[in-house]
This record gives C-alpha cells, sequence and structure tokens, in this order.
C-alpha cells in the first residue's frame, strides 16, 4: 500500500465498501475513528468497532464528552466493541485466519447486526495488530475474508493501517 495515502471519510453510510486510513500517529487514528463512529451513530446506524482496549477507551471517553448516552447505545445494540486481539485469538489458528472461526465470530456478528434493519457500520483495527506482528499472510487473509463479509452483508469497513504498511 502506497505510503502518504489517507482517506477522507464520508457521512454516507448507506453503500457497502471498504475504506482504509494510513495512521502516523494514535492520536491521529482516535481523531478519525471518532469523526466515522459518531456521524454512524447520529445518522441512527449499527455502529461495531473492533479495536484495541485502548481505542476503545478513548473512543467511549470522546462520545461521552460529546453528549452520546453510551448506556442506552450498546443496550439499543446501536454502539457494539469488540476487542480486536481477542477477535484474532479466537480466529486464528498457527498464525493463519481460520475461514469457519471467522464466519462464526464476524459472519454470526453480521448476521445480528442485518437483523437491526439499520445501515451497519464498522471499523476494524485487526490488520494494524497483524501488522505489528508482521504476519503479512494474515493480514491477506484478513482482507479476503473482511472482503467476503462485504459481498455477503451490506454495511461499510473503515480499517486502520500503520502509515509504515
Amino acid at each position: 500500500m502506497p505510503k502518504g495515502v489517507t482517506t477522507k471519510i464520508s457521512s454516507d453510510h448507506k453503500k457497502k465498501k471498504n475504506t482504509a486510513h494510513f495512521f502516523q500517529s494514535n492520536n491521529n487514528l482516535h481523531n478519525k475513528v471518532y469523526d466515522y463512529i459518531s456521524v454512524g451513530l447520529k445518522n441512527n446506524e449499527t455502529c461495531i468497532v473492533i479495536a484495541t482496549p485502548s481505542t476503545i477507551i478513548k473512543l467511549n471517553k470522546k462520545l461521552r464528552d460529546n453528549n452520546f448516552n453510551l448506556d442506552k447505545l450498546i443496550d439499543s445494540e446501536n454502539y457494539i466493541t469488540l476487542d480486536a486481539q481477542e477477535l484474532l485469538e479466537n480466529v486464528m489458528v498457527n498464525s493463519q485466519v481460520d475461514s469457519e472461526r471467522f464466519m462464526i465470530s464476524l459472519g454470526s456478528l453480521m448476521k445480528i447486526a442485518t437483523g437491526k434493519e439499520r445501515p451497519i457500520i464498522a471499523f476494524a483495527e485487526t490488520i494494524s495488530l497483524l501488522y505489528e506482528d508482521k504476519n503479512f499472510e494474515g493480514i491477506k487473509q484478513m482482507e479476503a475474508y473482511w472482503n467476503g463479509l462485504l459481498n455477503k452483508f451490506s454495511f461499510t469497513l473503515y480499517c486502520a493501517y500503520p502509515r509504515e504498511t
């Protein structure tokens, strides 16, 4: 992936697509994720965040600071968070993404979210974690499985990549 590429976050989450953001700092990443998720929440979309605990904590704080009622959003399943490292531990076998485990974990989640009859947006930090581990084959597999989900379900995916990828 080319260095120096950044993407603009669209407020049009209605179309199925995959968007990447190349970040230099975690602060930059956290601001972009907040922008993306806050637009989705304001539009009454189901927002799925698969991120590190530190990203989730910072996002939750920023959402609360901007008057989002997280308890209500979580109870109504408008806002769903998953620990990215735990997800990887559940879907990886010998440093490879297991398709069955991936579909059980994420396919099931998308099926439930689709049943809410709201547009779905997702942010995933899994690729970043695989990059930290230098698991380039896992990155290719994860991207392929995410693209497979995009073909099966209607949602928008926003992924974060370290700038040096």
